[in-house]
């Protein structure tokens, strides 16, 4: 915060309002930020008053929107081995050619995002934010199929000065190609200190439960504890996590600990153009022993992503972003890696 006020002060506006709905998107509670959006936005939008006259009160609109399409390659759109025969040990290691299901597959793609945000103030201390956002993708070497994506939260937030206490709800569904994988519910708690000096600091504790389409009579529970930390003046943000993934049925093949972090970087270029740096990296630890891989599965996710986001006109922007996963796995049908090139067009409302 301290470094948007010094952009203000130097007479950038512009983009200190871009940096603040950033900041807002990643930490919707954060009211400080959202109170000096919101007079920015005033002074961008009214007009200059003339000597003895009122100024008219800017505040915060209550909805907010935003619609993307995007253009790009996928070097690997099911998230699967390269491998097309692999050797089995309960087999005596004898070779088992894979599925076309089980095998990466690469697709150039086109897709079609949006979401929107509300934010209502119930009493001086009490505010509730709803959120949804969807998304379809088409993979030209799948064009029957359509996969679709969703995500919705409510949440309360109560602020005690100075931490703001919030508990909500989350539903999402994750396809992954042209299947369906991962339908999910969740409660959340959080809490989120205000901004001091440029610092911000969140934590989330969240159950959910999981199940699976694509298997049947897979479903599991999942609980997790996550710590986030912004730092303002540099634009970096830094986050981690732990959990444990058990099922709630017969079938424990997910049954898993696991623990991450990640780290992100924003950088103003100029008032139009910013950098954005994410890296993270996660490890699953899975509790049963596969008699047909002889071996437990362990794996270890690394995600790195490069995007440049640039301003255009009237609350549009285009990002160009390169996206790297690698899943190292001891289990070699569940190790993978995978590249995406894309370009995004966005309107904000």
């Amino acid at each position: 915060m301290a470094y948007i006020h010094c952009l203000i002060e130097r007479g950038h506006p512009a983009l200190a309002i871009l940096l603040l709905q950033q900041l807002l998107a990643a930490e919707e509670s954060n009211q400080d930020a959202a109170l000096l959006l919101a007079e920015q936005l005033g002074k961008a939008q009214v007009p200059q008053a003339k000597p003895g006259a009122s100024v008219p009160q800017a505040t915060s609109p209550p909805i907010t929107g935003w619609l993307a399409a995007e253009f790009g390659h996928d070097s690997n759109i099911n998230r699967a081995t390269n491998a097309k025969v692999i050797d089995i040990p309960l087999l005596n290691y004898r070779s088992l050619e894979l599925p076309d299901l089980l095998v990466e597959k690469r697709s150039s793609f086109a897709g079609l995002q949006g979401g929107a945000t509300a934010r209502l103030s119930l009493t001086q201390n009490l505010a509730a934010t709803v959120h949804a956002q969807a998304g379809l993708r088409a993979n030209f070497a799948e064009t029957s199929y359509l996969p679709h994506n969703y995500f919705a939260s409510a949440q309360l937030d109560y602020a005690f000065d100075p931490v703001v206490i919030g508990v909500g709800a989350t539903v999402a569904q994750q396809w992954l190609a042209k299947y369906q994988l991962l339908d999910r519910r969740g409660l959340r708690a959080q809490a989120t200190t205000k901004t001091v000096a440029g610092i911000h600091v969140s934590v989330n504790v969240e159950s959910a439960q999981n199940t699976y389409p694509l298997f049947e009579n897979l479903a599991t529970r999942e609980n997790s504890v996550e710590l986030r930390a912004s730092y303002s003046p540099f634009g970096v943000h830094v986050g981690a996590y732990r959990g444990e993934e058990a099922s709630r049925g017969a079938i424990k093949d997910l049954d898993r600990n696991f623990d991450g972090f990640s780290i992100g970087w924003r950088y103003p270029l100029s008032e139009r153009w910013r950098l954005a740096v994410d890296v993270s990296s996660g490890r699953s630890a899975y509790t049963q022993f596969s008699r047909l891989f002889g071996t437990r599965r362990n794996d270890r996710q690394r995600d790195a992503s490069i995007a440049l986001h640039i301003r255009l006109r009237d609350d549009w922007s285009i990002t160009p972003r390169l996206t790297l996963e690698q899943n190292e796995s001891s289990v070699t049908l569940n190790g993978y890696r995978r590249t995406q090139y894309l370009a995004e067009l966005r309107k904000d409302f």
